[in-house]
């Protein structure tokens, strides 16, 4: 067995077991097996398959056991809300009604339901479990870890246009290179918040990172990528709007220093090929014929069935190359209002928790958390109009990210005024308190 399966096995058995003590490290150990799901790499047909093939499934069913068991000793939540996953639940119960009513190609469809259904248990377990701010703290550095070692893997193995990482729902480079984009801003905040290892493997991930979005040569992630370094500089304030500057113009120069002629060559095509940009046009045009002929979408997989009845100049079945265009077609108006506004009560949510905190000085620390999940989100949406992103299980991460620092933080504001209430005693023989706490009056 080669090291690297070893360490995979030793990690995917550890968090399994760790566990059944604690449902948090479900949540670690799914995450990290998404970055590392065995079919996936050269040395997975080493690894003792005593799952069978289920890696994930066995994760989530030994997280909701762990839940079901402990749940009566978890950390308190004041009283949490989910309420983003109504949206959600509303996108899932449409995509099953797609799929048994009006869907072209109804057994491939029921499988992207099922699929998303999948995420979305994903989703409030996630949401639900991790309870602290120390314990999502820790999730953001392992996934900066994780992050920075499919950099590594492209250094090491990858080429232009093949970066050699791939994973569930990310199985080409336009997906990989646009969840790692999602992910710079928080090597930014965490850079500016860690201690010296921290800012140590932040500014040793950084390069590797950039190298991984060069090679895999996606215009859609460039621009996801540029709309996270125009929008952080408004985004954050005071000092840290500086700082922002400053990632911006590093970035900048590592990307002049490590592009190559290939990806020049491809950002600039004009012409309309299989690759092109302007191809996307004729596509999206196709798709609105598409979608006045079936307002109820045709479910997952039938705008590729159907793509060459609707866009006459081309000759090969195509996707459509744009997240909204995407839901819009496959799962009709209504899939397409569920899933606009799942998205946008996340941005309440996280505009919300950035207001709360611009009052309590001592929250300020969510505020900078909130705003790396804004950026991650946008530049998501930002890469999303040149490539579809309707399944990436990182947009969904990135919503329950905004609920747990929700959560987290009111229960910490919760704490606080507790603390505040307390009366002031003063220990006198019979121990009785004479004097009040005046903030309780």
């Amino acid at each position: 067995m080669s090291a690297s399966a070893a360490i995979f096995l030793l990690f995917y058995v550890t968090g399994l077991i760790m566990t059944f003590r604690n449902p948090y490290y479900g949540v670690l150990t799914y995450m990290f097996h998404w970055y590392n799901h065995p079919p996936y790499y050269w040395w997975g047909d080493e690894v003792p398959d005593f799952v069978g093939g289920r890696w994930s499934l066995v994760i989530a069913l030994a997280t909701l056991a762990s839940w079901i068991i402990h749940r009566q000793k978890m950390a308190p939540l004041e009283k949490p809300s989910y309420q983003t996953s109504i949206w959600l639940g509303l996108m899932v119960i449409n995509m099953l009604w797609v799929s048994v009513g009006v869907a072209v190609m109804p057994d491939l469809s029921m499988d992207k339901a099922v699929e998303v259904l999948k995420v979305m248990i994903s989703f409030l377990l996630i949401a639900s479990l991790v309870r602290t701010y120390k314990d999502y703290k820790m999730m953001i550095w392992l996934l900066i870890l994780w992050t920075s070692y499919w950099g590594f893997v492209a250094w090491d193995v990858g080429g232009n246009r093949d970066i050699g990482v791939v994973a569930p729902n990310a199985t080409e480079e336009n997906a990989v290179s646009a969840h790692v984009m999602a992910l710079m801003p928080f090597f930014g905040v965490y850079f500016l918040n860690g201690n010296r290892w921290g800012k140590a493997l932040v500014v040793l991930g950084v390069p590797f990172c950039i190298n991984l979005i060069i090679l895999a040569n996606s215009r859609a992630t460039l621009l996801g990528f540029a709309a996270i370094g125009m929008l952080s500089v408004f985004l954050f304030k005071g000092k840290v709007r500086f700082a922002a500057i400053l990632a911006v113009l590093v970035a900048g120069f590592l990307f002049m220093h490590l592009t190559n002629e290939d990806f020049k060559e491809r950002q600039s095509t004009e012409t309309y090929d299989d690759g092109s940009a302007t191809s996307r046009f004729h596509i999206w045009e196709g798709a609105w014929e598409m979608w006045k002929a079936h307002p109820f979408g045709v479910g997952g997989g039938g705008f590729i069935e159907l793509s060459t009845d609707y866009i006459p100049e081309i000759s090969d079945s195509k996707s459509q190359h744009n997240t909204f265009v995407a839901v819009g077609t496959d799962w009709g108006f209504f899939g397409l209002f569920f899933y606009l506004a799942f998205l946008a009560h996340t941005f309440i949510v996280l505009a919300r928790i950035k207001r709360t905190a611009s009052r309590m000085p001592a929250m300020a620390k969510y505020s900078m958390e909130a705003t790396a999940v804004q950026l991650a989100l946008m530049g998501l949406i930002g890469a999303g109009f040149f490539h579809s992103r309707q399944y990436a299980e990182v947009v969904y991460w990135l919503c329950a990210f905004a609920l747990m620092l929700q959560n987290i933080m009111n229960t910490e504001i919760d704490q606080m005024q507790k603390e505040l209430n307390k009366p002031i005693s003063v220990d006198v023989e019979d121990g009785t308190p004479i004097i009040s706490n005046p903030v309780s009056k």
